[in-house]
């Protein structure tokens, strides 16, 4: 295996059985094959057997930033469970290279009759760390988690959200080259997310690999380079971050449509609106590596929309976020001064004075129909935003503001 690869999945499936029963029987069964050297026949499905994982195949280099995504019951933490050990595949084969600290379950690795304190000595023992190296860094573990006294009560009386800033305080604290991580912070507070997100960024910072299972399509294209689609087992696509996140989104209309849900009087899918060309220039029309503080960024994009959708019933909404924070600092709507679409096709621009704290930002602009029907959501190229002379003057900036831009459209020639 390559030195830089950390992470190899080959061909990995994995099968559960609905019924108990079934499942307790076939499990003796095996045991009892392997025990005289036959082969279980693990790559066949019997009665009342599924593939949860069917298939999946990638590889993770250091430092890598990678998310998985997709619908419930498509095998996420199915996947995160093998690359933790706790289950092995049924069929391909999973390397990995490094220590991994693991948050995968809420209360995993936790005995409801220890106390927290006890059971961080227990939860660090299981991710490989020794007695002596838990007491130099049980303050910080205990700072960091932030649960007051409850350190020293049973941890049967815990509420999902402390179980999950314990557990995580210990899985950062065993300093790992791969972190996993399920969806189990989404029980967290916004102040704890953010605790979170920006430990995980300075563990990154010094190499650290990361394999994250979110929902939150926000987090994943902030924290991840690349990401995973999986949907009833199969890997459907593995890309850029922007592009997994697009497919994923389609897929979600996909199902939304199927169940009935998107149900507005008329027929919208993703493909009545296309978002292309996006950019992001100073007020002149010019790319730069750097937007100074104080000056003005455009972002424009081409907009289609088909010909059967009522204009009047379109709203957007642009959101400012940045690299390394989890949720939108500032947002517009079109609702906010009344501006309306009247044209199905064109190029929009907005003008933003960048009136930011230093760092990387990026735009989400979102288009619905009737207020509650996604019609797209895509990003724009991230930018970065310097003061020109004065690095300091950050400090009196909190990146919280109004977002309230100029808006121009620009209808395409239909005689063209």
């Amino acid at each position: 295996m390559d030195d830089r690869v950390v992470i190899r999945v080959e061909d990995v499936s994995k099968k559960y059985c609905k019924s108990l029963k079934k499942s307790m029987l076939y499990g003796v069964k095996d045991i009892g094959r392997n025990i005289l050297g036959l082969s279980s026949h693990s790559e066949n499905l019997r009665k009342d057997e599924f593939w949860a994982l069917d298939d999946v195949s990638f590889e993770v280099r250091k430092g890598e930033t990678l998310g998985i995504i997709g619908p419930n019951g498509s095998g996420k933490t199915t996947l995160l469970k093998l690359l933790n050990g706790i289950f092995w595949p049924d069929k391909g084969d999973i390397a990995i290279r490094g220590k991994v600290g693991a948050l995968i379950e809420i209360g995993a690795g936790f005995h409801p009759l220890l106390t927290g304190r006890e059971n961080v000595y227990l939860n660090a023992a299981i991710l490989g760390m020794t007695k002596e190296e838990v007491e130099k860094k049980f303050q910080s573990i205990e700072e960091f988690a932030d649960i007051g006294d409850f350190i020293d009560a049973p941890v049967k009386f815990y509420s999902s959200g402390m179980f999950v800033r314990l557990g995580f305080a210990v899985a950062v604290h065993c300093d790992p080259d791969i972190l996993l991580v399920d969806e189990v912070l989404a029980v967290g507070d916004a102040q704890f997310i953010e605790k979170c997100s920006n430990r995980i960024n300075t563990l990154l910072d010094k190499g650290m690999t990361l394999v994250l299972v979110s929902h939150n399509q926000h987090l994943i294209n902030i924290l991840c380079s690349r990401a995973i689609v999986l949907n009833k087992g199969k890997e459907i696509i593995n890309a850029d971050v922007t592009t997994a996140v697009r497919t994923y989104e389609g897929m979600l209309l996909d199902i939304e449509e199927s169940q009935g849900t998107f149900s507005t009087g008329s027929t919208i899918d993703r493909n009545k609106c296309h978002l292309v060309n996006h950019r992001i220039t100073d007020e002149h029309g010019l790319q730069r590596d750097v937007y100074p503080i104080g000056g003005k960024i455009r972002y424009s994009f081409e907009y289609w929309l088909h010909s059967s959708i009522d204009l009047s019933k379109v709203q957007f909404y642009l959101g400012l976020l940045q690299e390394k924070e989890r949720f939108i600092i500032a947002r517009y709507k079109n609702t906010l001064d009344g501006f309306a679409l009247t044209h199905h096709e064109g190029r929009m621009e907005f003008v933003i004075d960048t009136i930011l704290t230093s760092g990387n930002y990026f735009f989400e602009i979102n288009f619905l129909y009737d207020e509650w029907h996604h019609l797209a959501i895509q990003y724009s190229p991230k930018f970065r935003v310097l003061h020109p002379t004065l690095p300091k003057i950050d400090k009196e900036y909190f990146g919280r503001f109004l977002l309230k831009p100029k808006v121009e459209v620009y209808p395409q020639d239909s005689s063209k």
